[in-house]
C-alpha cells in the first residue's frame, strides 16, 4: 500500500474514531505503516492511533 493510500485509511479511521491526531502525525504514522514498521513514538498524540494494522510503541518522556 502508498503512503498515500494509508494516509487516507488512517485519516478515516482517525474522523470516525476521534483520535483528533494531527496531519503530520498521520503522515508519519502512515509511512511506518505502509512500510510494514512498527510506529515507536513519544508523542502523546500518536499515541491514540489504534489500527491492527499498524503497532504502536508509545515511550513516555520521563524527567531526570
Amino acid at each position: 500500500m502508498s503512503v498515500v493510500d494509508e494516509w487516507a485509511r488512517l485519516k478515516t479511521l482517525s474522523k470516525q474514531n476521534g483520535w483528533n491526531v494531527g496531519e503530520n502525525d498521520l503522515w508519519i504514522a502512515a509511512t511506518a505503516g505502509s512500510r510494514r514498521h512498527a510506529l515507536v513514538t513519544c508523542d502523546q498524540d500518536q499515541s491514540r492511533i489504534w489500527d491492527p494494522g499498524l503497532e504502536v510503541l508509545y515511550l513516555p518522556l520521563t524527567a531526570e
